[in-house]
């Protein structure tokens, strides 16, 4: 792990790019408008489907693995304890406010994190080792539960609600394994960004390396998975055959995860090298803010975003996806704007810094 203390400001461009991906997919599901489109539309959609949420989680990892380096460099038993504590802290509020987002997206994933985190601190101090064998746990878990558990009980795929969340019952089946990003497997990407928090990214031979291999896997991924739809089709049917070997993120099969898993470092490590040269530069630095604030502007586009699509009778209200796709860059638009002149008075967003103060 890098001794140095400065902050790295590509992930924060990264996790502006996943608030940007996320409000695509979000949005577009909201408005139904998913496939009211032409093919390039619905395949630069599509890029984002999954993968934005992957890489989303995988920074939260990150940002574990930052927020407990100082004690994990010390290895003194009481700074561990107090970045235990703070790191459950976090996860209980989050957890919270989530299950109160509910009611308005029942797609949130702050209650979902809530858990991951809960996770996280109980894994935070393990060795690399133990971290990445927990990481493919849990990948590999998934498939046992999808073998033993109907994945479609308690859901109306029409309205894409589970309709016994509010049970108890509903509530861990869904949390664990079928909700819409259950800890089988999404905690993975949480687990490998602590892995990948605790590496000294700016060695240009560790890029080159995990830029290198994630390639390699996602190009394998892609082939295997048109091979395995091909052969498999005559015998499963196509329906069967894509459901089974897709990279869609529900269900999250093992492609999906190797996929977006890989395609998260990709950009993750990317925004790294980049950020050295243009960190200067107007735009870099918008987005830096931008991504510093990113739990406000997640919490924005349920309330704000999706408020407004509700408002103007959208919700699957027969729009384009052209149209859908301008209102997101609209409204990303306005959220860059909103990060710009709230750090002109603050050092934090609201809820950032609402989160901060809590776990202190």
């Amino acid at each position: 792990m890098g001794q140095t203390t400065k902050r790295i400001e590509g992930y924060d461009v990264a996790r502006a790019l996943a608030i940007f991906g996320m409000i695509i997919v979000n949005f577009t599901i909201v408005m139904g408008s998913g496939e009211a489109g032409q093919d390039w539309l619905v395949f630069f959609v599509g890029l984002f489907e999954g993968r934005a949420v992957a890489l989303f989680i995988m920074l939260a990892g990150v940002g574990l693995s930052l927020l407990s380096r100082r004690a994990y460099q010390s290895e003194e038993s009481s700074a561990r304890q107090q970045a235990i504590r703070r790191i459950l802290k976090r996860a209980l509020f989050l957890f919270v406010f989530g299950l109160m987002l509910l009611p308005i997206w029942s797609g949130d994933i702050l209650h979902s994190y809530g858990v991951y985190m809960l996770i996280g601190a109980m894994l935070i101090f393990a060795s690399d080792r133990h971290i990445l064998l927990a990481s493919v746990g849990f990948t590999i878990g998934f498939i046992g539960l999808f073998i033993m558990i109907d994945y479609s009980i308690g859901w109306d795929w029409e309205a894409l609600t589970q309709t016994d969340f509010w049970t108890p019952f509903g509530l861990v089946r869904s949390l664990i394994y079928n909700g819409w990003r259950p800890v089988f497997p999404f905690v993975s990407f949480l687990l490998f960004g602590i892995w990948l928090g605790r590496q000294d990214i700016r060695i240009p031979q560790f890029r080159r390396m995990m830029i290198f291999a994630s390639l390699v896997i996602l190009l394998v991924v892609e082939i295997l998975v048109m091979i395995l739809i091909s052969f498999s089709t005559p015998v499963l049917g196509s329906e069967l055959s894509i459901f089974l070997f897709s990279r869609a993120s529900m269900p999250p099969m093992p492609f999906y995860m190797l996929s977006a898993g890989s395609s998260s470092v990709i950009v993750i490590v990317l925004m790294t090298m980049l950020s050295e040269r243009f960190n200067h530069t107007i735009g870099w630095r918008l987005l830096v803010v931008t991504g510093q604030s990113a739990l406000t502007l997640y919490i924005a586009h349920i309330i704000v975003g999706m408020g407004i699509i509700e408002a103007f009778g959208w919700i699957n209200g027969g729009q384009s996806l052209a149209v859908t796709l301008i209102y997101c860059f609209v409204f990303y638009a306005f959220c860059i704007l909103f990060a710009q002149i709230w750090r002109l008075r603050f050092a934090r967003g609201p809820f950032e810094w609402l989160m901060r103060a809590i776990s202190r």
